[in-house]
């Protein structure tokens, strides 16, 4: 069976991201990654389903992580750096209290 061109261009990037890409995780501890999602998606003013939407994400993972049942890969995590980042300095506190090395 063939693929049809936008889904094999989909599956190519997605399959080249997962190989190529590697993003250290930073020293968050478990019970601040849930905090950490929540108050961005807060402060973006978006609902769980908008901002998994905006990570590329379902919403049950948003969920997930917000309770604290399990934990972002670390390349959803550099989305939300970057998304703090984008916010200027509306995200500058999260990003010292979250990302400061």
């Amino acid at each position: 069976m063939r693929l049809k061109t936008e889904e094999r261009s989909l599956y190519q990037v997605v399959y080249l991201t997962r190989i190529v890409v590697t993003v250290p995780m930073p020293a968050i501890d478990h019970p601040q990654l849930a905090d950490l999602v929540r108050e961005t998606r807060q402060r973006l003013e978006l609902s769980q389903v908008k901002f998994a939407a905006k990570l590329g994400v379902s919403f049950q993972s948003i969920n997930r992580w917000e309770n604290g049942r399990t934990k972002p890969l670390p390349i959803a995590l550099k989305q939300i750096e970057s998304l703090l980042h984008q916010m200027g300095e509306a995200g500058q506190d999260l990003l010292a209290k979250y990302f400061s090395e």
